[in-house]
C-alpha cells in the first residue's frame, strides 16, 4: 500500500507564488483522509459546501460527514490516501490526482458486506475554492464498478 508522503507533482498556472496554498490544501486533504481527522472537514470545507461523486451527492458539511466520510471511515478503518498529481491555476480552482487504498474490514458499504479484501481506487478530485480558502464545491471522479467490483469479492 502506497502511504502518504509530500512528493506529489503540482502544475500551476498563473503568477505560480501559492505553492504554499497547494501545500494546505493537501496537508488537510491529509489529515482528513489518512488520520480520520473529522475536525479538518469544518476547517477545510464551506458549511453549505456542494459535493459529488458517482455514487452520492451531499450539500453542506453536516451531510457530506454523515453520508459520505463516516461510511468510508467505518467500511475502511484502514483508509489511506495519496496525491499523485495537483493542477492549480490560482483562480481557486484545484484538481488532485489521487489514490484510495484500505482494507474493507469494518461496516457494510454500498449494499455489500464487508470481506477483508484488500481494495484500491484511483481517481481525481476538481475543487472550488472561495475567497476564504475553503472548498465550496467538489467533484471527484473515479471508476465505481471497479470498487463495487472488489467489494463483491466473497459477496
Amino acid at each position: 500500500m502506497e502511504e502518504y508522503n509530500d512528493s506529489y507533482d503540482v502544475y500551476e498556472y498563473g503568477s505560480g507564488e501559492n505553492s504554499e496554498v497547494v501545500d494546505a490544501i493537501i496537508a488537510k486533504q491529509n489529515d482528513l483522509w489518512n488520520n480520520h481527522n473529522f475536525k479538518v472537514v469544518d476547517d477545510f470545507f464551506d458549511a453549505n459546501m456542494l459535493s459529488s461523486n458517482p455514487y452520492i451527492s451531499t450539500i453542506g458539511v453536516g451531510e457530506f460527514k454523515t453520508r459520505f466520510v463516516l461510511p468510508l471511515f467505518n467500511a475502511f478503518p484502514d483508509l489511506k490516501w495519496v496525491a499523485h498529481e495537483v493542477i492549480y491555476d490560482n483562480q481557486a480552482s484545484l484538481v488532485t490526482r489521487w489514490t484510495f487504498s484500505a482494507t474493507f474490514s469494518g461496516s457494510d458499504y454500498l449494499g455489500y458486506q464487508s470481506n477483508n479484501h484488500r481494495v484500491s481506487w484511483e481517481g481525481m478530485t476538481l475543487m472550488h475554492l472561495n475567497s476564504t480558502g475553503k472548498v465550496y464545491e467538489s467533484k471527484s471522479f473515479f471508476d465505481m464498478r471497479k470498487l463495487t467490483a472488489q467489494l463483491a469479492v466473497d459477496n
